[in-house]
Order: C-alpha cells, then structure tokens, then sequence
C-alpha cells in the first residue's frame, strides 16, 4: 500500500517561487507533492504539507483538482505527518460518505494520539462499518470508546503501540480474525465483545481484562495471557470454542468470567486465589481443574460442569469451599471428583472435606 507509484502529485498551496524564497544565481526549489495518486487511482495519499482544517471538510475539487473525477476509485486513504489530531481522524468518516464513496482503507502511519471515540462506528448518519476493512495506526498511543464499533467488515488492524483499548472499542467486529496488541496493558468493557470471527488473541502486557472484554467470541481457541492478574466478569463468557486457557499470574477469576465456555476441557490457574460466583459455570466439557494457590472458591463456581473428575488444590493454608459450588446437584458431582490437597490439609480419615464428600483425597504438593 505504502510502495504505490506516484504517477501525479499535486503541488497546490504551495509557495509561489519568488525573489524572498530563492537563492540569486539557483533555479527555484523544487515544490513538494502535498497528496498524490497512485497510477490506478485507488490510494490517495495527503502529505505532512496538505493544508488540513480541523475535521478535513475542506478535501474537496477546491484542493484537490482531480478527486471529483476519480473519487469512486479511492480504495485507500493515507494521511501522513504527525501533526494529525484526533478531530481529522475523526472527519475521515465524513470524508467516506462525502466524497470517497469507495474507500475501505484507512492508514494514518504518524499518528501518535489516541483513535477517539466514535471514530470509525456506526452511527444513524455514518456508514462506514460498512466499508472499512482495513486500518493501520501503528504509532497510536490508543483506541478510544466505540471506535470501531461494528465495523463489521474490518478484518486487518494493525495498532501496535496502543496502551489502551478502550469500552467498545472493536464490538461487534465479526469479519475480525486475529488480535495482536504487544503494547495493550487494559482491554475495556466489551472491547472485542461478539467479534464471531476471531480465533487468535495476544496480548503479552495486559495486566486486566475487563467485564465483558471477550464475550461471545464464539470461534476464540486459545487465551495466552502471560501478565494478566485480573479477569474481571464475563471476560471471555460465551467462548463456545475455548480449549486452552494460559493464565500464569491471574489471581483473580470474577464472576462468569468464563460461562458457557462449553468445549474447555481442562483449566490450570496457578497462582489463582479467588474463583469467583459462577466463574466456570455451565462448562459442561471441564474434566480437569488445578488451583494449587487457591483459597476461595464461590457459590456456583463450578455449577453445571458435570464432568469434572479432578480437583487439585495445593494451598497449605486454610480453603474455603463454599455452599453448592458445583451448583445444585453438587453431592453427585463431589462424589465423582478426585480432591488432591496439601499434605497438611488432608483429614485423618474418610474422604469428607470442606463440606463435601469426595471420591478420594489424595496428598499435592504443587511444583515451586
């Protein structure tokens, strides 16, 4: 997109060549292109030099001579200069529905400011989430609220310096397929929420997924969060084809954090100390659970998980296990799974603990 030859470039607005601006005895400068075209017409690009206003409502056949005649073959918008702010980001929508009746790419390589809000969603007056399918802003410092909110064509993102992805930021994103944010340290309310189509997702920085970041990503495979600490409600409820869950720090799972994941199979939190209400619930495919840190387990936790045959709790310290975690047939369920505890909380006899009473308990020492 980026390597286009500049077949025409256009030279308006620039300063005249006059006595003040050239040297005695030199040939005039040379003007710098402020846009040019590509040779298909199909990417316009608006150099550092093109006179902006405040949202870009001046692009026009006033500034640039040629768009009336090649608009409709616009395909791709590049604005370079890292003087670009929020409010011109912002006018590129009006810019689509105006005038690039074509447009389904966006890159802004300079832009170091935040994607505002609304930027690129759908909206009563703008729709452009029925056009974009690519953006790239790979110096944006972040995603503001509702950004890309149903743009329900956008398959490529490239916003690899942003920090901070905010509430709604990608929802309902469905054409959505892989999410690499190295930079991300706090994924918003509903950031990614029903986006169908996604199956992959890094995020090596993110310390807090927040309520509903993930839910209803319903072809999501595999969670890797290497320095997360916080899963916060309904992160990832829904995930109907979640198998593998890497969570290496999380200490806590909040509430229906991960609901009606119905083909996760096993899950290994190791230094989880809290699993909160209805975390797991209706996890029907769960047969494997290892909590070797964990010291409180919640009501309903685990309710509706009727095939989990492991349960490995490693604390030294006191666990509490609370009333009908396995949900309301929680006696049938209890006596099927298999407790491993530390050594110095198994009971003198019987297999009875914590409320419940177990298949068998058997010593754990979880690995340092």
């Amino acid at each position: 997109m980026d390597d286009f030859k500049r077949s025409r470039a256009g030279e308006h607005f620039t300063a005249p060549a006059t006595p003040d601006n050239r040297q005695p005895g030199r040939s005039p400068r040379k003007k710098s292109p402020v846009y040019a075209f590509s040779e298909d017409n199909a990417v316009l690009t608006l150099f550092s030099r093109f006179p902006r206003d405040k949202n870009l409502e001046g692009l026009n056949s006033v500034r640039v001579p040629e768009l009336a005649d090649v608009a409709a073959s616009v395909t791709t918008l590049v604005i370079e200069g890292s003087d670009v702010t929020e409010a011109q980001v912002y006018g590129i929508k009006s810019i689509r529905d105006d005038l690039l009746t074509g447009l389904s790419r966006v890159s802004l390589p300079d832009f170091t400011g935040e994607i505002p809000k609304d930027a690129f969603a759908k909206t009563p007056f703008f729709n452009i989430n029925a056009w974009l399918e690519y953006f790239s802003a790979p110096l944006a410092s972040g995603v503001g609220k509702n950004a890309f909110r149903r743009c329900e064509r956008l398959a490529t993102v490239d916003i690899s310096s942003a920090t901070t992805i905010r509430y709604n930021a990608f929802y309902y994103c469905t054409a959505l397929i892989n999410i690499h944010l190295p930079a991300a340290e706090t994924i918003g309310y509903n950031a990614f929420g029903y986006c169908t189509a996604l199956t992959n997702v890094s995020l090596p920085v993110a310390e807090t997924i927040w309520y509903n970041a993930f839910c209803y990503c319903t072809a999501l495979i595999n969670v890797h969060l290497p320095v997360a600490e916080t899963i916060e409600e309904n992160a990832f409820g829904y995930c109907s084809a979640l198998t593998n869950v890497s969570l290496p720090v999380a200490e806590t799972i909040g509430y229906n954090a991960f609901c009606y994941c119905t083909t996760l199979t096993n899950v290994h939190l190791p230094v989880a100390k809290t699993i909160k209400y209805e975390a797991f619930c209706n996890c029907p495919a769960l047969t494997d659970v290892y909590l070797p840190a964990a010291r409180i387990i919640e009501t309903y936790a685990f309710s509706d998980c009727g095939k989990i045959s492991v349960l490995k709790l490693g604390c030294p310290g006191v666990i509490t296990l609370e009333t009908s975690m396995f949900g309301e047939d929680e006696d049938s369920v209890a006596s099927k799974v298999d407790l491993y505890l530390h050594p110095s909380r198994i009971p003198s006899s019987g297999t009875a603990y914590g409320g419940y009473t177990w298949k068998s308990i058997s010593p754990y020492v979880p690995e340092p």
